[in-house]
């Protein structure tokens, strides 16, 4: 999972507030988050318990991001740095791209019209083709401003099911919006605007409880007045 993060200069300081005690430094802290960040993290990992998925997952900060990693799943925050403009550059299948000014279908290259007093946000699920082995699976889910982006990925942590009965093996992009006096709680999809690509090879909806047993399962039952022992 790629996030954005902060690098401060030597000279910052970072103070902490504490209402019976008032604010104070906190030494020696040099790289921070935003809070969209940090809810961001809380929504997917919220999605992630739900279906067991709970190893190999790492959250990397963009500015490590040294050599430009791709080679596994990955999943975005955000919609607007360098990491993201090559998503939109390098996965497959990619609905819908953003600037500091516009979202655009890449289709057609259609501007998606925005009202005064929401924040826009957009849902990617696209193919990694860096990925060792089986085309891999990328997600972004970010907007415009801390609402674009908690929108897209409030959306995603209440709707992750439904999207998967949706589009199962296909991509897709999806356009939501939340008004900025309700917050992203308030969030509604622009169905309208939803986008689905054909992909062309086998992927599984990523976000699915696995369901396989791996403990022998031992069944008894009679079958013409025998006991017959089934392993399943």
């Amino acid at each position: 999972m790629f996030v954005r993060d902060l690098v401060l200069d030597a000279n910052s300081k970072v103070l902490a507030i504490e209402p019976r005690i008032g604010a104070f430094e906190i030494p020696n802290v040099r790289r921070l988050i935003p809070e969209v960040e940090g809810k961001g993290i809380a929504y997917i990992f919220n999605v992630l318990g739900q279906v067991g998925k709970t190893k190999n997952i790492e959250i990397m900060g963009m500015s490590e991001d040294v050599r430009g990693e791709w080679n596994s799943h990955v999943i975005l925050l955000g919609a607007q740095s360098q990491k993201h403009f090559d998503f939109y550059r390098l996965m497959r299948n990619v609905a819908y791209r953003m600037d500091s000014e516009n979202i655009y279908n890449t289709q057609s290259g259609a501007i998606v019209s925005r009202e005064d007093g929401f924040g826009y946000g957009i849902i990617l699920n696209a193919e990694n083709p860096f990925k060792a082995g089986k085309p891999g699976v990328a997600f972004l889910l970010g907007g415009f401003g801390v609402l674009g982006t908690l929108a897209a990925v409030y959306y995603f942590k209440e709707h992750f099911r439904d999207l998967g009965k949706e589009f199962g093996r296909d991509c897709f992009g999806i356009v939501v919006r939340a008004p900025i006096t309700a917050g992203e709680e308030a969030v509604e999809r622009l169905r309208s605007l939803d986008v689905r690509l054909r992909s062309s090879k086998k992927r599984l909806w990523p976000f699915t409880r696995n369901r396989t047993r791996r403990a022998t399962l031992d069944q008894q039952f009679v079958h013409k007045g025998r006991r017959q022992q089934y392993v399943v």
